[in-house]
């Protein structure tokens, strides 16, 4: 199997509570848990985001520096990451 297609496969968006997160804990040997998007909702201000690659310069570098602000703050502020939009679970055997 094409580890590209496998990996389409198991890339999905689910809502998910701590439980399912211990029973995820309890097939894997070790489950990273990474934060995004706490200041990255702010993206939905700029019209033109989708249009960065067509000469929109200036919304690319301020998307820039909202998401490089948003990853200090989580890395930084451990207590408010909780609050972040999006969670990526990375498991390994």
């Amino acid at each position: 199997m094409d580890p590209k297609s496998y990996l389409a496969q198991i890339i999905m968006t689910v809502c998910i509570d701590k439980a399912d997160i211990e029973i995820i804990r309890m097939y894997f040997s070790k489950v990273e848990i990474k934060y995004f998007r706490l200041l990255g909702r702010l993206d939905l201000m700029f019209k033109n985001k989708h249009n960065i690659d067509k000469g929109y310069y200036l919304t690319k570098y301020l998307l820039k520096l909202l998401y490089l602000i948003d990853r200090l703050i989580i890395e930084y502020v451990p207590v408010i990451k909780k609050l972040s939009g999006n969670v990526v679970l990375i498991c390994y055997k």
